[in-house]
């Protein structure tokens, strides 16, 4: 890239450095308060004070620590006794863990599309592509966006399927007041470094049933029984630290509050980027009474902005400052994940998931915890409008 590339003069305000994640003195405090303690290990104080403290905000009553959100899902598999040719569904726009989790136990994946409107699993796919030999569905709330709760439990009930929730992007987003995670037979959660609760690694499992929830325990206590009904069971070594504990503990508590800010800009970039032609906020499901936005996404037209391409339009926000994710490969077409038996046709794909890969951009959610950042990226995007012919000319040109 190159200034040319640079749209606003030096007088008009600049978005700050956004350093993610916020940490604070109580952090430091607790991380010391471990460190001198030398209980580092599994089940200490901040790992069970956070179990407690998730459990309580998330409105579940059982959820454990576990070491990410990777083997969270694989674990998730195993209590609910899916494994060899089981098959499992899951949505095509996904990280390619959600996949690997399901091939992991020796199940599996079942590629559907995705709703147009929410980037997450559309439930006419789900309910085509349920066989005999279907025993789960694993939503995924992308990006934060919930799924169709409604249809998807009733899918399950009728088919007599586990729904397990993958929560990697949702801590905190609702639907009809209900958790993410909450909701299904088991939740999963990432506590991954960009995540918007982080230990650098990390992951929990919540769920309301108590059976589920012996299982789940041993499965990552090395089979260790959870209480005197428990019996021991063949698991695995999936604990967390009381480093990353405390660490949690603490982001956790400010979590509450970024939530509540992201949400109100969210809702006020909505009103400011629909102003602008050819730019599109994603639309707010009636049902969805919260949304945590790990990330923001909007549909950019590139007719509306002189033939603009995409790429070329991102690259001017970033060269403005704006922190911009693009949408995940499909699974099916990713390269860390191998196509052989995949059931998708290369040549066709999933007509919903192909379509948003060309014309959906993501921001970080650090981009929406001050307003005045939400103002200053609007007023980028309206001036890459008005210039949009100039840049379409400079890139033609292939002065990138």
């Amino acid at each position: 890239m190159t200034n040319k590339l640079k749209i606003l003069d030096d007088t008009a305000p600049a978005i700050g450095v956004i350093n993610w994640p916020i940490t604070d003195e109580a952090d430091i405090s607790m991380v010391n308060d471990v460190l001198l303690s030398k209980n580092w290990g599994f089940e200490s104080k901040y790992e069970l004070l956070f179990n407690e403290l998730f459990n309580e905000y998330n409105q579940t009553a059982y959820g454990f620590l576990v070491a990410n959100g990777t083997v969270s899902l694989e674990i998730a598999l195993k209590a609910c006794n899916i494994g060899l040719n089981d098959e499992v569904i899951i949505p095509a726009l996904t990280w390619v863990a959600t996949a690997y989790a399901v091939k992991a136990v020796g199940a599996n994946p079942v590629f559907v599309d995705i709703d147009i409107n929410t980037l997450t699993i559309d439930p006419i796919s789900v309910s085509k592509a349920i066989t005999k030999n279907t025993r789960a569905i694993i939503p995924v709330h992308l990006y934060g966006n919930m799924a169709n709760m409604d249809a998807l439990c009733d899918i399950a009930k009728k088919n007599r399927l586990y729904i397990i929730e993958d929560c990697a992007h949702a801590h905190g987003s609702e639907w009809r007041n209900k958790k993410a995670g909450s909701i299904g037979d088991i939740g999963s959660f990432s506590f991954q470094s960009a995540k918007l609760i982080t230990s650098g690694e990390g992951g929990f499992l919540s769920t309301n049933q108590l059976e589920l929830a012996r299982k789940l325990y041993g499965l990552k206590n090395c089979g260790r029984k959870m209480d005197d009904q428990s019996e021991y069971l063949l698991g695995g070594n999936h604990r967390i630290s009381e480093l990353q504990s405390a660490l949690l503990v603490g982001q956790l508590k400010k979590h509450k509050m970024y939530a509540q800010m992201r949400y109100k800009n969210r809702k006020y970039l909505d009103q400011l980027l629909n102003r602008i032609g050819g730019i599109n906020s994603m639309p707010l499901q009636n049902e969805v009474t919260n949304n945590s936005q790990y990330r923001y996404a909007f549909k950019y037209n590139c007719d509306a902005f002189n033939g603009l391409s995409i790429s070329a339009f991102t690259d001017v926000l970033e060269a403005e400052g704006v922190l911009v994710h693009s949408m995940y490969t499909p699974i099916y077409r990713h390269e860390l994940y191998p196509l052989k038996n995949s059931n998708v046709d290369l040549k066709t794909g999933l007509l919903n998931t192909e379509k948003v890969m060309k014309d959906i951009i993501l921001l970080n959610h650090a981009m929406l915890l001050e307003q005045q950042t939400v103002e200053i990226i609007y007023e980028i995007i309206k001036t890459v409008k008005n210039n949009s012919k100039e840049l379409q000319r400079i890139y033609e040109n292939g002065n990138r």
